[in-house]
């Protein structure tokens, strides 16, 4: 099925073109999963431009130490892009975050650019119990 590139990291976007209406990625650490699915999502070839994902760690601890600057599953990506706005996660609610595009304002802090996020992120853990919610986007 070729579903690794030449240089040995998995296929993203041909994995994330087969018709399965579900595809679970398994695999050992450092082999492009998440930053080759993170890349396919800021250059709109999974998700149309306006469409949000979900971002899912098992755990809320989990979650919480992928959130942090050191740790953001974008930062590999935020550093390949120099020169367009990078993407960092802040807080929605006390169980949710949400990934935005982000800049530096006059006092040297980050913030978001805009008030929408592009996706959010919530641990497994605490989306198994919610229903009734809007998530169309």
């Amino acid at each position: 099925m070729n579903l690794f590139l030449a240089n040995g990291y998995v296929n993203m976007k041909k994995i994330f073109k087969l018709p399965e209406a579900f595809i679970f990625v398994t695999g050992a650490r450092g082999t492009g999963k998440t930053y080759g699915g993170m890349e396919c999502l800021l250059d709109h070839e999974i998700l149309p431009e306006g469409r949000k994902f979900i971002y899912m760690r098992r755990t809320s601890k989990q979650l919480e130490i992928a959130l942090t600057p050191e740790m953001n599953p974008f930062k590999p990506l935020n550093e390949k892009r120099k020169g367009t706005p990078e993407i960092h996660p802040f807080p929605i609610n006390k169980y949710i975050s949400g990934f935005y595009k982000s800049t530096i304002n006059e006092d040297g802090n980050l913030e978001p650019l805009d008030g929408v996020p592009i996706g959010i992120a919530i641990p497994l853990s605490t989306f198994a119990s919610v229903r009734g919610i809007s998530a169309e986007d």
